[in-house]
């Protein structure tokens, strides 16, 4: 039964969002499918990646718990979810930073439902459940969807630069998303 109410409480918040993105692109809304696809990079392939890189880097580097939530975790995921931003930035549906913004949230978004439904499998408590679903679904999935947003939106404002700012925006872009992920996990791991 937790199994089941864990799933409903991961993947419905994230899709309502999701929704909510796509509809207040209002003059230019973004095709579904592309959209969908998006979601679920981040729900499966940005995830698969980022726990083999993670793991990968923790054992390289021997850290524990927190370095691995405050360091790792940054470093890792914003890449994992930001590559497939590679291919959706040559769509011709994508085509200004509002695009970007909202193929960038999809990820997140996608990458956020997956981690919460782990995270609440692993609760111990009921309390401890509740507790998870609220913090999660109102933060940190945002934060993940907020953090590859940025990434897309500096996309979307490279797409029609010139070359020379395309690649250094990009990072700018990426290294931002990597701050406030670092931020968002110094902050929720040090009480």
């Amino acid at each position: 039964m937790l199994a089941l109410a864990s799933l409903v409480f991961a993947v419905v918040p994230m899709l309502l969002y999701l929704w909510i993105i796509w509809m207040m692109d209002r003059y230019d809304r973004e095709p579904i499918g592309l959209v969908a696809a998006n979601f679920a990079w981040g729900a499966f392939g940005a995830i698969f990646f980022a726990i083999i890189l993670s793991l990968f880097t923790s054992a390289m580097l021997g850290t524990g718990d927190f370095l691995d939530a405050v360091l790792v975790a940054p470093l890792v995921e914003e890449p994992a979810k930001a590559v497939f931003l590679l291919f959706t930035v040559r769509s011709r549906h994508f085509d200004n930073m509002t695009d970007g913004l909202v193929y960038g949230m999809a990820i997140g978004l996608g990458f956020g439902m997956t981690e919460n439904f782990m995270y609440f499998l692993g609760a111990t408590s009921t309390g401890e459940w509740v507790l998870l679903v609220v913090v999660r679904t109102l933060f940190s999935a945002v934060m993940h969807a907020l953090a590859t947003g940025i990434v897309g939106a500096f996309f979307g404002l490279t797409k029609f630069q010139v070359r020379g700012w395309r690649v250094p925006l990009g990072m700018l872009g990426l290294g931002i998303a990597m701050l406030v992920h670092f931020f968002w996990n110094f902050t929720v791991s040090v009480n």
